[in-house]
């Protein structure tokens, strides 16, 4: 039984984790000039941005630290 729980708790957390990450802000040259394509993620503010990019554009601008919560619109 002690297993099952463990197990359960493991998968809990790494499926969390799994939702909320990062954006990778540095592999981006230049925030200013996004590219265009639409590809939607979520911020963990709960606002849609176009991009990745977009998102990491708006956390340089205002200081801000926002993960991913999902891609796609919140």
């Amino acid at each position: 039984m002690a297993n099952k729980w463990f197990l359960l708790f493991f998968f809990a957390i790494c499926t969390a984790d799994a939702f909320n990450w990062k954006p990778p802000c540095e592999k981006f040259t230049d925030l200013n000039n996004c590219p265009t394509r639409e590809m939607p993620v979520c911020g963990a503010d709960g606002k849609t941005y176009n991009n990745i990019c977009d998102l990491c554009s708006y956390m340089a601008r205002t200081q801000q630290k926002i993960s991913v919560t999902k891609r796609g619109e919140c």
